[in-house]
């Protein structure tokens, strides 16, 4: 028997807006998540500039200048997250106007621009928030950009980057809530897929400004002991 004719499937999107373009294709799921995993990449040129600075005494001199090792490392921290800020506009631009020319989909932003640009800034604080830890805790470049480059790349399969969460196992889908990067990619796909408010993602985009904000005051306060020592 044939039973295919006695089922009939509406499939039907999970948004406000009905419009047809509104769906998690290839160019919605890539461009988020690879902005993301190259936002959190700049752990790369941080650690690798602050240990160079740290071994040739640049540091020292700075610190000498100032009295204090605050603004030290929250200048670092301004200037590469400016950097981040322009990584996830260049990657923005690629996905509306470069994709397309590759016979791909345009990306689609949704309409809360202000939703945008607080998560975007969420997420660079995020990104070099945790940068600036490793940069600061590792001796030496090699265990720094080792264990960054390993911890980022873990992060990014957990969080969704590689392929969307839902699916995934269920026991990942769980770990997944615990990495920042999923924090990031949530809110992205929220605005971007489904329009939503600002409201909508906040809890996330707290979790996001936490994480950095530890990792700031972590890395301050072990700059510290170090420099005291």
């Amino acid at each position: 028997m044939d039973l295919s004719r006695l089922i009939k499937i509406d499939q039907t999107y999970a948004s406000q807006n009905q419009a047809a373009l509104l769906e998690l294709n290839s160019v919605q799921h890539n461009v988020p998540a690879w902005t993301m995993f190259a936002m959190f990449f700049i752990l790369y040129p941080l650690a690798g500039n602050y240990i160079k600075e740290r071994e040739e005494g640049s540091l020292l001199r700075l610190r000498l200048i100032s009295g204090s090792e605050l603004p030290v490392v929250t200048g670092k921290f301004v200037f590469y997250f400016g950097i981040c800020l322009i990584q996830f506009v260049l990657m923005i631009l690629v996905g509306i106007y470069v994709m397309p020319l590759m016979g791909l989909k345009a990306l689609i932003l949704g309409s809360n621009v202000w939703g945008i640009i607080i998560t975007a800034c969420s997420v660079a604080i995020a990104a070099t928030g945790f940068g600036t830890l490793i940069a600061i805790y590792f001796k030496t470049p090699q265990q720094a950009l080792t264990f960054g480059s390993i911890s980022v790349v873990i992060l990014s399969a957990f969080g969704g980057v590689w392929v969307p969460v839902y699916v995934l196992p269920e026991m990942l889908q769980q770990i997944s809530r615990f990495s920042p990067l999923n924090w990031g990619l949530e809110s992205f796909n929220d605005l971007f897929l489904r329009d939503a408010e600002t409201t909508l993602i906040l809890p996330n985009l707290l979790k996001l400004i936490i994480f950095g904000a530890v990792t700031l005051v972590a890395s301050i306060f072990i700059n510290k002991s170090r420099t005291v020592s």
